[in-house]
């Protein structure tokens, strides 16, 4: 169960992305589909809680930067491009009883990312509900940005 602190709200911009590995996932200009937001099993950590990986828009190269992030076989992980989520869309999330208190999000920068995050998610919340919150989160997207580096 997490707990929900208001002074942490102020600490993240306005917006995170989460990237798209592939153009499949996109349906349309504004929609993908729930494969972006999966909170897979194999990200659980020792405490039960997925972490689903993000950026934070902290500032105008925070997209670019994700969009030109690469595998380690050199190809572009994101090639179906970014989503941008506004954090408020996730905070008002928090709040509702689907979420059975079990969404939360991070800042978590890695040495090669200052950019990074993680939305959190308490593996005990039922499947239902994940399955409501998956699609809360899809049409929460405010928009897709195409990876111009793939094309």
């Amino acid at each position: 169960m997490f707990l929900i602190i208001c002074d942490k709200m102020s600490e993240y911009p306005k917006e995170f992305i989460r990237g798209i590995t592939s153009p499949n996932h996109v349906v349309a200009p504004t929609l993908i589909t729930a494969d972006v937001f999966t909170f897979q099993q194999n990200h659980k950590r020792e405490d039960g809680i997925i972490e689903e990986s993000i950026n934070w828009n902290d500032d105008g190269d925070a997209i670019d930067f994700t969009l030109q992030q690469k595998r380690e076989d050199e190809n572009y992980q994101f090639r179906g491009g970014v989503a941008v989520v506004p954090k408020e869309d996730v905070d008002r999330l928090m709040r509702k009883p689907i979420t059975e208190d079990c969404l939360n999000y991070e800042r978590l920068p890695l040495k090669t990312n200052k950019y990074h995050g993680n939305l959190l998610l308490d593996d005990k919340i039922s499947k239902k509900s994940k399955q409501l919150l998956v699609t809360s989160l899809v049409v929460a997207v405010e928009r897709i940005i195409p990876n111009r580096y793939c094309e």
